[in-house]
């Protein structure tokens, strides 16, 4: 019964990402998985793939959704892995995700007569990011600016999506595993 309230809690907070995020990748709806219980430890979890503590099955991804998606369930600041957060600030750059294409930033800086990186020296106020020439090199237009941290408010009520589907399946459940468990086993 444990496994199956979990399952349904796992395919409940699958469901309720795109209400709450704006067009979630498939990676991270993917990602939430539960763990089964076990005769020993009578206890199931549901929740976002992991790598500390660990949780779920393994993924290739560089950065485990559990780690993102506790900054949107809680809120909280980012702080960058590497130097600094790398934040779009033109539609344009952004994949059908929203979020900011691969490798942008490498494919821009190859134009080096179009494109730099910096603090422009006459407004050093509009602080380190990816600039773009243009109008025939008399302006400058901010592609990509990086920053230092970021804070994020809470967006998705997980534990509320899962609890809500747990308390509606759980008796139901209950009741079927039980009456397979008591029935006497055909041979």
């Amino acid at each position: 019964a444990l496994n199956s309230v979990a399952f349904d809690g796992m395919m409940a907070t699958r469901k309720a990402l795109p209400k709450f995020l704006d067009r979630p990748k498939k990676y991270t709806t993917s990602s939430v998985q539960f763990e089964k219980s076990h005769k020993t430890r009578l206890v199931s979890k549901v929740g976002f793939y992991s790598k500390s503590p660990k949780f779920g099955k393994k993924s290739r991804a560089s950065i485990p959704a559990g780690e993102y998606m506790q900054r949107l369930i809680k809120g909280g600041t980012r702080k960058p892995y590497h130097d600094k957060i790398a934040i779009p600030t033109r539609d344009s750059d952004l994949d059908k995700y929203g979020n900011l294409k691969r490798n942008l930033a490498k494919r821009l800086l190859a134009d080096k007569k179009r494109f730099f990186i910096g603090t422009p020296r006459y407004k050093p106020s509009w602080g380190f990011a990816l600039w773009e020439r243009v109008n025939g090199n008399t302006n400058i237009v901010r592609r990509i600016k990086y920053v230092d941290r970021t804070q994020y408010s809470p967006q998705f009520p997980f534990k509320k999506v899962v609890e809500t589907e747990v308390k509606k399946k759980f008796n139901s459940a209950f009741k079927r595993e039980f009456v397979k468990a008591v029935q006497p086993r055909r041979r």
